[in-house]
């Protein structure tokens, strides 16, 4: 049988007694340290993901440069989709070949 090993650092519990493991609250997994258990405690708390970080999910909230090149490009797109000439072409490459 593995040595049991705390379920957040990995690190051996066998050198521990009973009295000197730490438990979760709703977790039947004994930890290292009451660091562990924070730090497991904290990242249960953190927003789980909202789906792919990307501009046409509405739930990701962007960094402005990137909500800046989102912008552009839907910009891009909607001349395109009007018939009118681009102003200019989105990517750095200067355009198609």
């Amino acid at each position: 049988m593995a040595e049991p090993r705390c379920p957040r650092c990995g690190d051996s519990l066998a050198d521990y007694t009973e009295d000197d493991l730490v438990y979760l609250t709703g977790d039947d997994r004994p930890y290292c340290s009451g660091e562990c258990v924070v730090a497991t405690w904290r990242a249960a708390q953190k927003e789980p993901a909202v789906g792919p970080r990307c501009g046409n999910n509405p739930n990701v909230r962007l960094s402005p440069g990137d909500q800046q090149a989102v912008d552009e490009f839907r910009a891009y797109l909607a001349r395109r989709r009007a018939g009118g000439p681009p102003e200019r072409y989105p990517f750095s490459d200067g355009g198609p070949s």
